[in-house]
């Protein structure tokens, strides 16, 4: 289920994500909100007062395994 949330001035996606999500889905947190609201994407790093848009539950995403570049 996912939770509507009201950006209040002064709130970043990143910190939103950090405070609402549990420590195994904050890595992928950021990516799923985006691809659920991809209007945030057009807002920069300050979310504007009022903006609204949705939490989604993560329960269920998939996670993806990291790709390693170098050893």
């Amino acid at each position: 289920m996912s939770i509507k949330y009201i950006a209040q001035t002064g709130d970043m996606l990143d910190e939103i994500c950090w405070r609402y999500y549990d420590e195994g889905a904050k890595e992928y947190a950021i990516i799923q909100v985006y691809e659920t609201n991809p209007h945030l994407c057009d807002l920069g790093v300050l979310l504007p007062a009022g903006t609204v848009f949705e939490l989604p539950d993560l329960a269920n995403v998939q996670k993806v395994e990291q790709v390693k570049l170098w050893d």
